[in-house]
């Protein structure tokens, strides 16, 4: 389990958690409107003017737009820093105008690991693997002075 987790990127969970999140909405919001008409009510006229179901048909379109960004790899990283930073907005937008309800716990979630993502991108940070290098002989204060038995026991033979 260790080898897996070892090889696991901050980055790529981020991308694949909030990525598999808007396949999921996107979908759901292209194929059952309907049942996202709580989320738009906050909205007011803006959606009403192009219809509330098209609307919704368009986000849904959008967000698996923002998911293939978000998990196909060989996206530049400044569509997936903007993305992030889209999320992010998004996220905060959602509690600010929804406000407290049963899936507000959710929604933090989600902005903190939108966060997250946009700090990793925005800093370049990448989780480079380090190697461990093998012990050198040498005597230095960083490596130890590896002697035998008789060398330690009789420094000045040598």
């Amino acid at each position: 389990m260790k080898k897996i987790l070892d090889k696991l990127s901050i980055e790529w969970v981020l991308r694949v958690s909030l990525g598999l999140m808007y396949v999921f909405s996107g979908m759901d919001m292209f194929r059952n409107p309907k049942s996202w008409y709580w989320a738009v009510k906050p909205l007011g006229s803006i959606v009403y003017k192009i219809g509330i179901d098209q609307y919704l048909k368009i986000q849904g379109v959008g967000e698996l737009v923002l998911a293939a960004i978000l998990l196909f790899s060989f996206v530049p990283r400044v569509l997936v820093t903007i993305v992030a930073g889209l999320t992010v907005i998004e996220m905060a937008v959602i509690l600010g105008l929804i406000g407290i309800d049963a899936i507000t716990f959710r929604d933090i979630g989600l902005l903190g690991a939108a966060l997250a993502l946009y700090l990793i991108m925005i800093r370049g940070e990448k989780v480079v693997k380090v190697e461990k290098k093998a012990p050198v002989l040498s005597g230095t204060p960083e490596q130890p002075l590896i002697q035998t038995y008789d060398e330690f026991i009789n420094p000045h033979t040598q």
